[in-house]
């Protein structure tokens, strides 16, 4: 069941840095782990040599392409990320890793690693400062790894996959490697103090892009081209005829209004919006005044 305690705030408006492979430090974390691969150091030393590599980065999104790593280079990758939150743990470093084009075997290989964040109880302070977006080729296949202990971890999941109308596939893979990390009498977590508080969610899908267009305008298109009758969430009605007033006929129909009862779905429209008229006056050196009341996803 999704819980609905915990409450989303997405941080729309807020302008993120991304540190992707057009950056310097993260082309030179690829080539040092090109050269670490070849080479007779323990995994330890490699992990060392790489988290030297990146800096402290507060606010900026880290993005790292699973197509330039090799598959025997996940473990050492991981671990390196792995060391890179706990050296910012002490400061309460917000942290923001995105993770991108991740075949169904990155996925659980990830999630698996990244598990030991967790004790045998289930619980991590360092990732309670930390979100580490998970996409697959296909960006519909999202995953979320974010929180001070697994049951509001896979909450969060869940939460996000029931906002956007999407069940990934993955989800209940990586569920079953999450839940082995509960308590030994099999204990759901009870949400106190902090896990309470709203979640500060980066809208990574709104921020990164692919072919030009971001992860959410993608995702859009599809649920759009999506039969409204199929299984998987759609707008598309065809064939079918409808008529538009007296002389025109169509046969396909899009009942995208199905979005727009869907805040999670407004609040980034509104921000494309924004963002596009931004732009344009900003070309005819005229200002916008932005006001906007807070987002939940619930």
């Amino acid at each position: 069941m999704v819980n609905t305690d915990i409450m989303y705030h997405t941080k729309l408006w807020e302008k993120k840095r991304i540190v992707d492979e057009t950056k310097e430090e993260i082309q030179n974390f690829y080539n040092m782990l090109e050269e670490c691969r070849d080479t007779m150091l323990s995994k330890e030393e490699k992990v060392y040599k790489l988290q030297n590599c990146l800096n402290d980065h507060e606010d900026d999104i880290l993005v790292f392409d699973m197509e330039r790593i090799c598959t025997q280079d996940i473990e050492v990758f991981c671990k390196t990320v792995i060391l890179y939150i706990a050296t910012g743990a002490k400061n309460k470093r917000q942290n923001n890793i995105a993770i991108i084009n991740c075949s169904t075997q990155d996925f659980v290989s990830i999630v698996r690693i990244f598990a030991v964040c967790y004790d045998k109880n289930g619980m991590s302070d360092w990732m309670r400062w930390t979100q580490i977006y998970l996409c697959g080729k296909d960006t519909r296949e999202e995953f979320l790894l974010s929180g001070n202990n697994v049951h509001t971890l896979l909450t969060r999941v869940e939460k996000l996959a029931f906002s956007r109308k999407i069940h990934p596939m993955c989800i209940q893979i990586l569920r079953n490697i999450l839940e082995r990390k509960r308590s030994k009498d099999g204990r759901i977590y009870s949400l106190t103090g902090e896990e309470k508080e709203e979640f500060n969610y980066t809208p990574f899908d709104l921020v990164l892009k692919k072919e030009e267009k971001t992860i959410f305008e993608n995702n859009v298109k599809t649920v759009l081209e999506n039969d409204i009758q199929g299984l998987e969430s759609g707008c598309k009605i065809s064939p079918t005829h409808m008529r538009i007033g007296s002389k025109i006929h169509i046969n396909m129909f899009y009942e995208a209004e199905l979005l727009f009862y869907n805040n999670y779905y407004t609040s980034r429209f509104a921000s494309l919006l924004f963002e596009n008229l931004q732009k344009s006056l900003s070309e005819q050196e005229q200002s916008l005044t932005q006001t906007s009341h807070t987002n939940k996803v619930c």
